[in-house]
Protein backbone atom coordinates (compact mmCIF):
# COMPACT_ATOMS: atom_id res chain seq x y z
CA UNK A 1 0.00 0.00 0.00
CA UNK A 2 1.16 3.44 -1.10
CA UNK A 3 1.48 6.04 2.33
CA UNK A 4 2.30 9.53 3.00
CA UNK A 5 3.67 10.66 6.18
CA UNK A 6 2.12 13.63 8.06
CA UNK A 7 4.15 15.21 10.66
CA UNK A 8 3.10 18.32 12.86
CA UNK A 9 4.85 20.36 15.28
CA UNK A 10 2.87 23.03 16.88
CA UNK A 11 5.31 25.46 17.38
CA UNK A 12 8.26 27.68 15.81
CA UNK A 13 9.89 26.22 18.83
CA UNK A 14 9.71 23.05 17.98
CA UNK A 15 10.60 23.50 14.40
CA UNK A 16 13.67 25.21 15.66
CA UNK A 17 15.13 21.71 17.68
CA UNK A 18 13.59 19.41 14.82
CA UNK A 19 13.24 16.68 17.71
CA UNK A 20 9.47 16.32 17.27
CA UNK A 21 9.92 16.32 13.97
CA UNK A 22 12.61 13.51 13.68
CA UNK A 23 10.60 11.64 16.06
CA UNK A 24 7.50 11.30 14.38
CA UNK A 25 9.52 10.51 11.11
CA UNK A 26 10.96 7.47 12.69
CA UNK A 27 7.74 5.84 14.21
CA UNK A 28 6.01 6.19 10.69
CA UNK A 29 9.07 5.30 9.15
CA UNK A 30 9.34 2.01 11.11
CA UNK A 31 5.72 1.47 11.00
CA UNK A 32 5.49 1.57 7.33
CA UNK A 33 8.16 -0.50 6.99
CA UNK A 34 6.60 -3.28 9.34
CA UNK A 35 3.67 -3.02 7.60
CA UNK A 36 5.30 -3.35 3.76
CA UNK A 37 3.86 -0.17 2.61
CA UNK A 38 5.70 2.29 0.15
CA UNK A 39 6.67 5.79 1.02
CA UNK A 40 5.75 8.16 -1.53
CA UNK A 41 6.38 11.34 0.93
CA UNK A 42 5.81 13.17 3.68
CA UNK A 43 4.45 16.72 4.75
CA UNK A 44 5.38 18.85 8.07
CA UNK A 45 3.20 21.61 9.14
CA UNK A 46 3.80 23.92 12.10
CA UNK A 47 -0.12 24.47 13.74
CA UNK A 48 -1.98 23.96 17.10
CA UNK A 49 -3.44 20.85 17.12
CA UNK A 50 -6.79 22.75 17.81
CA UNK A 51 -6.04 24.80 14.26
CA UNK A 52 -8.47 23.53 11.60
CA UNK A 53 -7.37 25.35 8.62
CA UNK A 54 -4.19 23.53 7.85
CA UNK A 55 -3.14 23.97 4.41
CA UNK A 56 -0.83 21.47 4.09
CA UNK A 57 -2.87 18.82 5.97
CA UNK A 58 -5.86 19.53 3.39
CA UNK A 59 -3.46 19.31 0.14
CA UNK A 60 -1.95 15.69 1.59
CA UNK A 61 -5.38 14.56 1.89
CA UNK A 62 -6.04 15.22 -2.01
CA UNK A 63 -2.74 13.69 -3.37
CA UNK A 64 -3.31 10.57 -0.79
CA UNK A 65 -6.88 10.22 -2.46
CA UNK A 66 -5.55 10.66 -5.95
CA UNK A 67 -2.92 8.10 -5.39
CA UNK A 68 -5.46 5.41 -3.62
CA UNK A 69 -3.04 5.77 -0.06
CA UNK A 70 -3.05 6.08 3.47
CA UNK A 71 -1.84 8.81 5.44
CA UNK A 72 0.13 8.00 8.04
CA UNK A 73 0.68 9.79 11.64
CA UNK A 74 2.08 8.94 14.84
CA UNK A 75 0.05 9.52 17.46
CA UNK A 76 -3.96 10.82 16.85
CA UNK A 77 -2.84 14.20 18.60
CA UNK A 78 -0.21 14.67 15.84
CA UNK A 79 -3.39 14.82 13.63
CA UNK A 80 -5.85 17.10 15.51
CA UNK A 81 -7.16 17.38 19.41
CA UNK A 82 -10.28 18.32 17.94
CA UNK A 83 -13.09 15.47 18.01
CA UNK A 84 -15.01 17.32 15.65
CA UNK A 85 -12.46 17.56 12.97
CA UNK A 86 -11.32 13.54 13.44
CA UNK A 87 -14.50 13.13 13.31
CA UNK A 88 -15.11 15.35 9.68
CA UNK A 89 -11.82 13.13 8.77
CA UNK A 90 -13.43 10.20 9.24
CA UNK A 91 -16.86 11.07 7.88
CA UNK A 92 -15.07 12.42 4.41
CA UNK A 93 -13.61 9.06 3.94
CA UNK A 94 -10.12 9.83 4.91
CA UNK A 95 -7.84 7.06 5.31
CA UNK A 96 -5.10 7.92 8.06
CA UNK A 97 -3.15 5.25 10.26
CA UNK A 98 -2.08 6.75 13.70
CA UNK A 99 0.74 4.09 14.10
CA UNK A 100 0.77 4.34 17.88
CA UNK A 101 -2.83 2.48 17.47
CA UNK A 102 -2.39 0.15 14.48
CA UNK A 103 -4.66 -0.32 11.17
CA UNK A 104 -7.18 -2.18 13.36
CA UNK A 105 -8.84 0.11 15.65
CA UNK A 106 -12.45 0.95 15.30
CA UNK A 107 -14.10 4.17 14.78
CA UNK A 108 -15.61 4.22 17.93
CA UNK A 109 -12.20 3.80 20.25
CA UNK A 110 -10.85 7.03 17.73
CA UNK A 111 -13.43 8.88 18.44
CA UNK A 112 -12.68 8.28 22.34
CA UNK A 113 -8.83 8.76 21.43
CA UNK A 114 -9.91 12.14 19.83
CA UNK A 115 -11.83 13.01 23.20
CA UNK A 116 -8.94 12.60 25.08
CA UNK A 117 -6.92 14.26 23.35
CA UNK A 118 -9.21 17.08 23.21
CA UNK A 119 -9.33 17.46 26.40
CA UNK A 120 -5.23 17.33 27.20
CA UNK A 121 -5.35 20.54 24.51
CA UNK A 122 -7.66 22.23 27.24
CA UNK A 123 -5.71 21.34 29.97
CA UNK A 124 -2.49 22.17 28.30
CA UNK A 125 -4.07 25.73 27.82
CA UNK A 126 -5.23 26.23 31.27
CA UNK A 127 -1.63 25.07 32.16
CA UNK A 128 0.08 27.59 30.19
CA UNK A 129 -2.16 30.68 30.98
CA UNK A 130 -1.49 30.17 34.63
CA UNK A 131 1.96 29.91 34.45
Amino acid sequence: MKAYIYIRQSTKKQARSGLSVEAQRRSCGEYAELKGHTLMGEVVETASGANDERKELLKLMAIAKKNDAIILVSTLDRLSRKVSFIAGLMDKGVRFVCVDLGDEVPSFMLHLFAAYAEMERTKISQRTKAA
